[in-house]
């Protein structure tokens, strides 16, 4: 009996795990990971790798949409041409915009990931989120520090962090 109940679990198991990755998408996910496949030309799977990994993350609310550029879009130049291809992503949330590039390399077969947040905040969040940052110098150096601008670099990484203070009025 004990056998049986193991091999029942374990084909359970098995069958599990067919039904994630790139099969399992619909809708909008699906169509950005056809974009992402085809736009790199990547497989299935390398996009479906680059959307949960990169992308996923960014759509943690019900309300999004997107537009890309890639090297289609332009067919007008020598990019077009290139056996380099690019990806960019544009994506409006409910709390942020995100833009997402991805460079393929085809001589090296490596993909570039760049990914920039904007984060509409009121200035007291962004004034916390400042002193936090300009507090750390053991973690982040200050690349620019003015009265309505600051940016900052993570120390041994490529994360940066830029404040911008705007003034907003009602117009009363």
């Amino acid at each position: 009996m004990k056998i049986k109940v193991f091999i029942f679990l374990a084909i359970f198991s098995l069958n599990s795990w067919a039904l994630g990755g790139y099969e399992s998408l619909s809708g909008d996910d699906k169509k950005i990971t056809d974009h992402i496949k085809n736009a790199l030309q990547i497989s299935s799977d390398d996009a479906f790798t680059v959307y949960e990994g990169v992308i996923m993350n960014q759509l943690n609310t019900k309300n999004w949409q997107y537009n890309t550029y890639d090297n289609a879009t332009l067919d007008a130049s020598e990019v077009a041409k290139s056996k380099n291809k690019i990806l960019h992503i544009n994506f409006v949330t409910d709390n942020r915009y995100v833009n997402i590039s991805l460079v393929k390399y085809d001589l090296e077969n490596q993909i570039l990931v760049q990914s920039i947040e904007t984060l509409p905040r009121k200035s007291d969040l962004a004034m916390g989120k400042y002193n936090e940052l300009k507090g750390d110098s053991a973690t982040w150096t200050i690349d620019n520090d003015l009265p309505e601008f600051s940016a900052f670099s993570k120390k041994k990484s490529s994360a940066r962090v830029k404040i911008r203070l705007y003034a907003v009025s009602s117009g009363n």
